[in-house]
Order: C-alpha cells, then structure tokens, then sequence
C-alpha cells in the first residue's frame, strides 16, 4: 500500500497547504518554521519561530510566539513565508473555526478574552469575557452560537453569554459513579458525546436527547451514519441516529493480537482515523511500532506496516496520497501510496 519517503527530524508542528508541507523544526525552547515543497525539499525559512500550533486560511497563517508571545500574520504566496504584521492580540491558536470565522482565547494587553476573528482580515469582530459559556468553546456552530463544555457538562451559548440550554451527563447517564466527557462530534444537527458511562446524542439547535446509551471509550471517528468508538484497545460501532450498538464479535470488542514477521503482538495503540474506506490505527508493542488497516465492516486487518525507526506513535494524518506518522520523539515518517 505505501512506500517509505522520508523521515523529518524534530517535527513538533507540521500542517499542509495545498501540496506544501508546513513545519515547525525544534524544542520547545528555540524552533523554526519551515515551508516543504510536494518533493519535500525545503523552499523556505525561518527561524527562531518557537510557536506551539499554526492556523492556515487559504494564504493567511497565524502563529503565536512561544518565548516573546507575541502573535503574528503571514503570508503564503509562490511556496514563500513572509511576516505581515505583528497582531494587536496574543492568540491563544487552539481554538475553533467556522467558514472564516475564528474564535480562541487571547490576550489583549494584560487583558485575557474570548475574541472572534475574521481569519481574512485578522480583525477583531467581537470580544467577550473568559468566563463565556462554561469557560471553553468546543465548537463553533455560527458566527454567534457556540457549544460549550467542561469536564462533565455541555451547553448552546450565543457570544453574549445567553444560555440557550445546558445538561450535564450524569443526570442522563445515571450510574453510582460519576462520569466525564472524553469526546465530542458533530453528526448532522445533533451533538455526539462520548463518556465513560455512555453515549448521548443532542439535537444542537433544542436540546432534546435523541437517545443515550451505556457503554465506554475516549474517542470516535464518525463514517457516514456510525461512529467508531474505542479506547487505546478495544473497538465497536454505534448507529449515530439511533443509538444502537453492535462490535465484531471479538471478545470484550478488544483489538485481536496480530503475527508479524513470526512475532505476536498485541493491538494496544492510539485511535482510530477513518480513510480511504479503512479505519488506520496505531500500535506499540514490544519496542515496535505498527499502523493496522481495518475492514469497517468485519473488522479485517487488511494491512500492517511495520515503522521500524519510530517510537510510539502519537500523530497520523494523510494528505494528497501521502501517510504522515510521527512519534513521540517528534519524528515525522512519510509515506507515499503506490
């Protein structure tokens, strides 16, 4: 399936822009930002960039300073980054986006907010206090509403704080113990939360629970009408509009073990991304690092690569017939479909 490219070192940031591969090189102390072409050959640079996350917008970027913290607007144009301006805020860049809607907490001046930009302008459209909603925003549904929610409740809030409704999770997954929200998506019009107790689905625009229903996982990759909802060893489905759920017959729907090279191994790794028709997952065991293609359906592991140099893999993502893995030395294999 895919063939071995190249291995990029020190990787703690990478994103794309069209076929460019936009990377920032370094330590958390002093990095640099770097722009790689389609044959991953260096086009531009620059350095003593230490940012933690980057934000693209068609050819606008947005970047925060790590060590002066300060945050900046650049440009992308002919496979060249250059530095527009220093911005009146200090942004916060792990927030949310909403068609060129933009909104994260920041800084302005000694000043800490919620601001809403226009990711074309960079301008400021609307400012609001930190505590908005329940003090974090987890998606943006519009340019005025938000979802809003913390270890164990969620709410629709509109920007000027008015709460249109709010539920906490263990009053509708009732157990003796208590129970926190692990992960959330978007499926049609409705909310999908995914618990230690159970799942729930919200109509966002009133509300109302669709249906609930027992069962655990820490995250869920949404394919047409089911989630995929797992831990880092086990795997079922759930129908998203009514709640119902099934698994592959394997025993406590945990990962069955695999043989590689003459070697067992078992399937304990990193989350599940759906791609191509495949759901990806990634596994470490015994000093080795693996990436299992599974069948949606029955569950097959259709495919294992073997990533020799890596440690545990903690980042996958595909991009224009590419695989991209990195592991937690910050190591980033790329790999090409053949």
């Amino acid at each position: 399936m895919y063939q071995f490219l190249k291995k990029i070192k020190d990787v703690l940031i990478y994103q794309f822009h069209n076929d460019d591969l936009i990377t920032i090189q370094g330590n958390q102390t002093i990095s640099h930002l770097t722009l790689l072409s389609n044959d991953l050959k260096l086009q531009n640079k620059l350095d003593h960039v230490t940012a933690y996350d980057i934000v693209i917008y068609q050819n606008n970027i947005f970047i925060t300073e790590s060590n002066s913290y300060d945050s900046y607007l650049l440009n992308l144009t002919d496979h060249k980054l250059i530095i527009i301006k220093k911005l009146e805020y200090t942004l916060n860049i792990k927030g949310n986006d909403f068609k060129n809607y933009y909104i994260a907490s920041a800084y302005i001046g000694r000043i800490k907010c919620f601001i809403l930009i226009n990711l074309e302008t960079s301008k400021i459209l609307k400012k609001m206090p930190i505590t908005l909603g329940l003090g974090f925003v987890d998606f943006l549904i519009s340019d005025n509403l938000i979802i809003s929610a913390n270890s164990d409740s969620l709410g629709l809030f509109t920007l000027d704080n008015e709460k249109i409704w709010t539920h906490n999770i263990n009053d509708i997954l009732i157990q003796e113990k208590k129970g926190t929200i692990r992960a959330m998506k978007i499926y049609n019009d409705n909310v999908i939360i995914v618990s230690e107790l159970g799942y729930i689905s919200i109509n966002i625009a009133t509300g109302k629970i669709n249906w609930a229903t027992d069962g655990y996982a820490d995250v869920i990759e949404v394919v047409g009408n089911i989630g995929y909802v797992g831990t880092n060893h086990s795997l079922s489905k759930i129908n998203l509009d009514t709640g119902l759920r099934s698994g592959y017959g394997w025993e406590y729907n945990g990962f069955p073990d695999f043989e590689y090279n003459g070697e067992k191994y078992g399937a304990v790794g990193y989350g599940v991304i759906y791609h191509e028709g495949l759901l990806w997952y990634a596994v470490y065991d015994s000093g080795q690092s693996f990436i299992i293609a599974i069948n949606l359906h029955d569950g097959y592991y259709e495919w294992i690569l073997n990533v020799k140099e890596a440690n545990k893999i903690d980042n996958l993502k595909f991009h224009n017939n590419r695989m991209y893995i990195r592991d937690v030395d910050n190591n980033l294999f790329v790999y090409e479909n053949i």
